[in-house]
């Protein structure tokens, strides 16, 4: 693949990405644009065939790192939603 369409390739599918992610944000009324979203974007993109692109090594690090933020925000409480703790 020649470097003009290897750029071209890697434009589109990150345009895509952030196209689709954006209408998802419209839709839900929710952010869905993410600081991870950019770098697994362009590894798949970039690399699709490498064992670090594959959709099982996304969807677990995502995962991860949404449990690993929702337990965070519980443990932390919201703006909303302070912890209860004691005082006294």
């Amino acid at each position: 693949m020649g470097l003009a369409r290897q750029s071209a390739h890697a434009f589109v599918g990150s345009a895509l990405a952030v196209v689709i992610a954006g209408l998802v944000a419209l839709v839900t009324h929710q952010p869905w644009l993410f600081p991870s979203l950019g770098p697994a974007v362009m590894l798949h993109v970039e690399k699709p065939r490498s064992p670090e692109a594959s959709p099982r090594n996304t969807f677990v690090g995502h995962a991860v790192a949404l449990l690993a933020g929702t337990c965070s925000w519980w443990s932390v409480g919201s703006p909303t939603n302070p912890p209860r703790c004691r005082r006294g």
